[in-house]
């Protein structure tokens, strides 16, 4: 049975690095991306086969959580964007941590944090 993951980086950014490796995991596992409002979608990939790609995703990658901030920056912000009104990393951080009592830009070990 084929099932998929919706992977996330923080602030919904992903490094070259990271991007490269969740490419050579979905080629791995046999999957094929799709971009989804919470981040992207690696797609395809055997039920069984989840958890392994999962636990193999690189630091600062995890999957979406459902309950929480992953969807909240559609704009970088006023730094990014000449049309920015706002920093939105910094509101997403502020809903985090009132509303969820995370603080996701502080914690280094972002995606074992996500998991414990």
């Amino acid at each position: 049975m084929k099932t998929s993951v919706i992977i996330h980086g923080l602030h919904n950014e992903f490094t070259l690095d990271q991007m490269k490796a969740c490419i050579e995991l979905a080629e791995k596992y046999g999957g094929s991306f799709r971009h989804v409002v919470t981040g992207l979608q690696i797609t395809g990939i055997e039920k069984d086969d989840k958890e392994k790609l999962i636990s193999e995703l690189p630091e600062g990658v995890t999957t979406v959580v459902h309950r929480g901030v992953n969807s909240l920056i559609a704009c970088v912000g006023k730094g990014y964007c000449k049309n920015g009104q706002m920093e939105t990393k910094e509101l997403a951080d502020y809903v985090e941590r009132k509303h969820y009592g995370r603080n996701i830009t502080q914690m280094q070990n972002w995606h074992q944090w996500m998991w414990s």
